[in-house]
């Protein structure tokens, strides 16, 4: 199987930019996780969501293959029917996961998990007997493939909010590969060729868009090279695929229900190679063949930038080699698949200094004596402002806060002020959702009380209403005493754990 299958396409006028694969370079830009596995010797990963939970497959101790979901070094099997035999594929930022089982009448039926043990059997379009649920959006709205028992791929588009629906065009076979926030949803088309589904490579003879709000659009080649897969979609509209031997990406501005016009396309290497998927920045990743292996890359932007092998922005002398790289999520975490002193595994790259973590913090980008100064930051980025005080946070962007997603570990319990009242005896996995305690976010708030237990940094992980805001955080005297809210105030409202 060449790779994971989540696609997107649209119809287009063709402005070609080839970039040669860029040369491994010195510069250690990410740190490698290997995410273990379930017992078994084998795992591979598929996807990742924004709070950096992944999921994938694994081998276990009696040598099946089952899904899996890993957060915090922590790998948790998702069950089944039959207890194994499952598959994790995609995950949105609510913690909903979809894939496949194998089910008690021995058939594989797409799957939905909405926590480790519970599960929800999507079943098979009428007439069909397998099926596989390839994405999932963050209104948990799905979509995949579904098809005849052993027919090498023929088979429907499905889309899943409750139903299973067939979104199919034509008579032609298809799969729904990606869908975004908007419900926009990426198919491919082919006749009679193996899909990713049942592990061939994918042989689209067309591709399109279906727009979430009614109507559709298909692509033309991309520099004579055809269209044989597109596998993920942005909220922005921009795609990445497959075209002839080449990885393409392209990005189209959508006019009005009907139809769309693009912006241009453009191949992001010129080996071998497949785009998998990408992120609301434009940072796209995939797997190229260099003559006797495949190797993961990254481009760090498709507009304007050049893929570069991952292989030479880890640390050296790991013991890995990285051969596909699957997703990427808007804080530029990267999970796939390589080879481990020569054994498969799954791996999880994380951006040095990207805020993927309370160890891993957005530093500011400028200080300005007590102001720490953060511009463009990810909604739900770790930000530490380098010395453990009181803070106040204030955007300066126009955006918002919308809530505080997690707390650090090694502090005394922490104190939020925000809008004229306390709140007390914030820790590690609790989150303070302004929307649902104010009706929306606030431009302003701050955390007192901070004493720490030992030397870990003092970091919080913020979520905006835009991808990116700037803000402040400013050092402020230490506080006297607080006066805290009176008995009875309803924090179970505002605080919930962590998934």
């Amino acid at each position: 199987m060449w790779m994971r299958s989540r696609c997107v396409v649209v119809a287009v006028w063709v402005v070609s930019v080839c970039w040669s694969l860029g040369e491994a370079g010195a510069e250690v830009r990410y740190r490698l996780v290997d995410l273990g596995t379930l017992g078994g010797s084998e795992s591979k990963a598929y996807g990742v969501n924004s709070r950096g939970q992944v999921v994938g497959e694994s081998k276990t101790s009696s040598n099946h293959n089952a899904g899996f979901v890993w957060q915090n070094g922590v790998m948790t099997k998702l069950s089944g029917p039959l207890g194994d035999y499952s598959r994790a594929l995609d995950i949105n930022d609510t913690g909903t996961i979809v894939g496949s089982f194998i089910t008690g009448s021995i058939e594989t039926h797409a799957a939905m998990w909405t926590a480790p043990g519970t599960y929800t059997d999507l079943d098979v379009l009428p007439g069909h007997g397998t099926s596989v649920a390839l994405a999932v959006n963050n209104q948990s709205v799905v979509v995949g493939w579904s098809g005849l028992e052993g027919s090498s791929g023929s088979g429907r588009a499905f889309r899943y909010d409750g139903a299973l629906t067939d979104i199919g065009i034509g008579g032609m076979n298809s799969s729904a590969d990606g869908i975004n926030d908007s419900g926009d949803v990426a198919m491919n088309f082919w006749l009679g060729q193996p899909h990713p589904a049942t592990g061939g490579l994918p042989k689209a003879t067309m591709s399109a868009i279906v727009f979430g709000g009614g109507g559709f659009s298909m692509p033309s080649a991309v520099s004579g090279q055809a269209v044989v897969g597109t596998w993920d979609v942005n909220d922005s509209g921009h795609m990445v695929g497959r075209a002839g031997g080449v990885s393409i990406a392209y990005a189209y501005e959508r006019r009005h229900p009907s139809g769309a016009q693009d912006s241009g396309i453009r191949q992001i290497t010129t080996a071998d190679s497949s785009a998998a998927a990408l992120n609301n920045l434009d940072v796209s990743v995939g797997a190229f063949y260099d003559g006797s292996d495949y190797r993961a890359w990254v481009c760090g932007s498709y507009a304007n930038g050049a893929a570069e092998d991952l292989n030479g922005l880890i640390a050296p002398a790991s013991g890995w080699d990285l051969q596909y790289a699957e997703d990427i999520n808007d804080l530029g975490q990267i999970v796939g698949t390589g080879l481990y002193q020569g054994v498969c595994r799954a791996f999880l790259l994380n951006p040095i200094g990207g805020g993927t973590g309370q160890n891993n913090p957005r530093l500011p980008d400028t200080i300005d004596g007590s102001i720490k100064q953060f511009v463009d930051c990810i909604s739900g980025s770790w930000v530490d402002p380098e010395v453990a005080q009181q803070y106040d946070f204030a955007t300066t962007d126009g955006s918002l806060f919308t809530s505080i997603l997690d707390f650090p570990e090694g502090f005394e319990p922490l104190t939020v002020e925000v809008n004229g009242e306390s709140l007390p005896g914030f820790g590690p996995g609790d989150e303070l959702d302004f929307v649902a305690m104010f009706g929306g976010g606030v431009t302003e708030f701050s955390v007192t009380g901070i004493q720490a237990l030992g030397d870990e940094p003092f970091a919080l992980q913020l979520a905006f209403d835009s991808l990116q805001a700037d803000f402040d955080m400013t050092a402020v005297p230490e506080p006297g005493t607080l006066a805290l809210l009176a008995g009875g105030f309803a924090l179970a409202a505002i605080r919930r754990r962590r998934r």
